[in-house]
């Protein structure tokens, strides 16, 4: 779950690249991605972490951020008889008429990571 670089799908990075996605799992912390030419930027700032158990995060992922929108995102794991379950929350809050249009977007590439998570950790 904390390293992103062995999952994020490159298409929906900013630099082309999933391998440029990190994660600093502490309050503070940052999900955030490197630029060429030394940028960056930060996609989501955490707010909670509780290690093996959940990460919350707040902010505005890719094009959200000129969307004048803001988000709470939670991840939660819960181990159970036959592995782990993940389960993600992306509460998003629009600032201005019409914001939610992006929603089945969004919905749709957070789905694409939480199973590119699982693969990357040997579920199916």
């Amino acid at each position: 779950m904390i390293a992103p670089a062995r999952w994020w799908s490159s298409a929906h990075s900013w630099s082309g690249s999933g391998a440029n996605m990190t994660l600093d799992p502490r309050p503070g912390g940052c999900f955030r991605e490197r630029l060429p030419g030394g940028g960056g930027v930060e996609h989501l700032r955490v707010v909670s972490a509780a290690p093996g158990t959940s990460l919350r995060t707040t902010g505005a992922l890719g094009p959200l951020q000129g969307e004048a929108l803001t988000g709470v995102m939670t991840l939660t794991l819960k181990a159970g008889g036959a592995g782990t379950s993940v389960t993600l929350r992306y509460a998003v809050a629009a600032r201005r008429t019409g914001g939610t249009a992006l929603a089945p977007a969004v919905d749709a590439a957070l789905a694409e990571q939480v199973a590119r998570l699982k693969t990357a950790a040997g579920h199916r």
